[in-house]
Formats: structure tokens, C-alpha cells, sequence
């Protein structure tokens, strides 16, 4: 998703490369999800073995994508999600 406008509802990959966010995607709700709680544990796993995070992770709705803007703001920093977080609707 490009641009400056706002994320409808629905579900979403999160794309991080080298400790960034660089992409989050509106996806179709049929498309199988592994969740937040997954998303979480695999972000976590990740960061304690190597230090870099670089994958996609995908969320079920607007609440689990600012949960995960969150949580990434926590480890990585907030120049990690940079431009992200306000262009979810609150």
C-alpha cells in the first residue's frame, strides 16, 4: 500500500526487511493467517537467535496490525516503522 492514506479494515502482511517495515498489504479475509500470537513468537525468536528480523507476518485486523506496529516499535525502534502507525485508523 502506497501512499499516505488511511488502512481499511481488513487483514494484512507485514513485510519487514534488515529491522524495517517496508510494506503492509491488504489481503483477502478468506486468505489463511497464522495470527498475531504467532507473529509475535516467531518476531521474538528471531531477533534472540540472529538480530535481524526479515520476513512476513500476517494479522487478522486493525487491531492485530497496530499491536504489531507496536510491538516492532518496541524492538526495532521507531525507525523501524517510521510513516506507519498513522496511517492506521484509529
Amino acid at each position: 500500500m502506497m501512499g499516505d492514506e488511511k488502512f481499511p479494515p481488513g487483514s494484512y502482511h507485514v513485510t519487514v526487511c534488515a529491522n524495517r517495515v517496508t510494506a503492509i498489504e491488504n489481503i483477502p479475509d478468506d486468505d489463511e493467517l497464522l495470527g498475531i500470537e504467532w507473529a509475535l513468537s516467531e518476531i521474538k525468536d528471531t531477533l534472540k537467535h540472529s538480530g535481524r528480523l526479515d520476513g512476513t507476518f500476517g494479522v487478522a485486523d486493525l487491531d492485530e496490525l497496530s499491536e504489531l506496529i507496536d510491538y516492532l516499535a518496541g524492538q526495532l525502534g521507531a525507525d523501524a516503522v517510521a510513516g506507519w502507525r498513522e496511517r492506521i485508523a484509529p
